[in-house]
């Protein structure tokens, strides 16, 4: 009897094991499935998440362009400087060679070119309109009601004269100045220019000539070098090495000297 009950408990100790090791497989296959579950879960999270947001990028790029469109033409948000190549200077001095020969034309001739003009400018002012757009919408309001709006009346007494005398008086006073020194610039420019003659004919005469060629060339360097970081119009890297590769000003160790410092920076350089 003791035999068959130690029999009896092997036989169960053996059936609990295989039970055991028939659950662990299970166990662990479950578990893995669940693992996989919460990972397949997250990533299809992630990957929402990343669809989400490239579609909210996608919707974001046309407002954020149109915004930058915008703020081109707001007269209170300065636009940033753009840098000019070389073809784009070209146009521009295409440009400003044909606006040149005008200064003999009559006033009103002048002012019936687009190019050249600020005609162009006031087509494009938001300011200008707006102010077009309030003074007709009041106009019609008065010619319908027979009554002049409220806040009409107030702008007579209030300090729109006086601002608007101030802004009369700064506006032809900036205007005047603009053009004195643009003038005087202008000519200082043009005599610089005459002065480089008159050294070219001395020194061709005077001096061997690889030490007047030499010469010609460092004057040429100096003056459209002059024209470089007063703007971000006649920038370095296009308009003087452009001019020196055309012209054949510098050499190439000068050239590398000009670069080390950095000619955009102007009188600081």
């Amino acid at each position: 009897q003791q035999q068959q009950q130690q029999q009896q408990q092997q036989q169960e100790q053996q059936q609990e094991q295989q039970q055991q090791q028939q659950e662990q497989p299970a166990a662990a296959a479950a578990a893995q499935r669940r693992i996989s579950r919460s990972e397949g879960g997250e990533g299809q999270q992630a990957a929402s998440a990343d669809s989400s947001s490239h579609c909210c990028l996608k919707r974001l790029k046309p407002i954020v362009k149109r915004v930058k469109d915008a703020a081109r033409i707001l007269p209170f948000i300065p636009a940033k400087a753009h840098e000019y190549t070389w073809a784009e200077l070209k146009e521009i001095e295409h440009r400003r060679r044909k606006v040149l020969p005008r200064v003999t034309n009559g006033f009103w001739e002048v002012l019936a070119h687009w190019d050249g003009t600020c005609l162009r400018f006031l087509a494009t002012d938001v300011l200008l309109w707006s102010c077009l757009v309030v003074y007709t919408a009041i106009r019609i309001v008065i010619r319908v009601s027979d009554k002049v709006p409220g806040f009409v009346d107030t702008l007579a007494t209030g300090n729109i004269t006086v601002v608007g005398g101030f802004l009369s008086f700064f506006l032809v006073l900036y205007v005047n100045k603009s053009h004195a020194r643009y003038f005087e610039l202008y000519g200082l420019s043009m005599s610089c220019k005459g002065r480089i003659f008159d050294v070219a004919a001395l020194s061709i005469v005077y001096l061997p000539k690889p030490t007047a060629m030499r010469l010609v060339r460092y004057m040429n360097a100096a003056h459209i070098s002059g024209y470089v970081g007063l703007n971000k119009t006649y920038p370095a890297r296009t308009f003087f090495t452009q001019m020196n590769t055309d012209l054949g000003l510098l050499t190439e160790k000068e050239m590398a000297r000009m670069n080390e410092m950095d000619l955009d920076q102007g009188g600081s350089c």
